[in-house]
């Protein structure tokens, strides 16, 4: 299929209402998966107007706080968190009821690792969907090359709403980015130090390049039975 006018789109996917975009989100998922939507053009289109419709109710958090341990140095850097959420169905295979991959869906996390391969278990994907990164928080005189004794400690926000949230942490040394990962999946209200990576083993995607996500995938709508989470669809561009 070709690209719709935008006429078509509210028609085939209309979101002027919370129950409009839970159906249309299900509706895409299952065209998508039985293959009636496949054009990379058409899948933007589709999923950029219900991720615009789930933008007002997205959950939005304030910079999480930041101080610096340490040697004084001439160094400012800027700290973020990323909202995080399960997704919203069970962990299990992608023979599962519906088809749907379960444990994890296509496309790159933004902290970078491969895309989902349903035949190559090393390729994940990812089992999450994001909101959009929170403000700054400055942290000014660290020294360039933080270690084990010059580290940075940031803790991460309260949970709001939406059941199962963690964090991923991301830094820039300009405010806006270039962003790079200093932790994934950190627990509301838990401390995580930024120590240059000198323990990798605590986030094994430390120091990659993270691209936040421009929509948020997942919101929350309190007016709608009685609160609602309302989740994007089961895909990526």
């Amino acid at each position: 299929m070709s690209l719709r006018t935008s006429a078509q789109l509210a028609q085939d996917f209309p979101v002027s209402t919370t129950a409009q975009i839970i159906a249309s989100a299900a509706k895409f998922d299952y065209l998508l998966r039985d293959g009636f939507v496949g054009a990379e053009d058409e899948i933007s289109q589709i999923l950029t107007a219900i991720l615009g419709a789930i933008a007002p109710l997205a959950e939005s958090y304030a910079a999480p706080t930041a101080a610096y341990t340490g040697a004084a140095g001439s160094v400012e850097r800027f700290y973020y968190v990323v909202p995080t959420y399960p997704l919203p169905v069970a962990m299990g295979g992608a023979t599962n009821p519906l088809g749907r991959y379960l444990n994890f869906i296509g496309g790159k996390s933004p902290h970078g690792e491969g895309a989902a391969n349903a035949q190559r278990v090393q390729d994940p994907g990812t089992a999450r969907f994001y909101g959009l990164p929170s403000p700054a928080t400055a942290v000014n005189g660290t020294i360039a090359a933080l270690d084990a004794n010059d580290y940075v400690t940031i803790t991460a926000p309260a949970a709001k709403n939406i059941p199962g949230v963690k964090f991923d942490i991301i830094s820039a040394l300009v405010a806006g980015g270039p962003y790079t990962t200093v932790a994934a999946d950190i627990a509301p209200g838990a401390t995580y130090e930024d120590n240059g990576d000198t323990g990798s083993y605590e986030s094994p995607y430390y120091g990659m390049t993270y691209t936040p996500r421009t929509l948020a995938e997942v919101g929350y709508d309190p007016n709608y039975n009685s609160g609602t989470v309302v989740y994007g669809p089961l895909t990526r561009k």
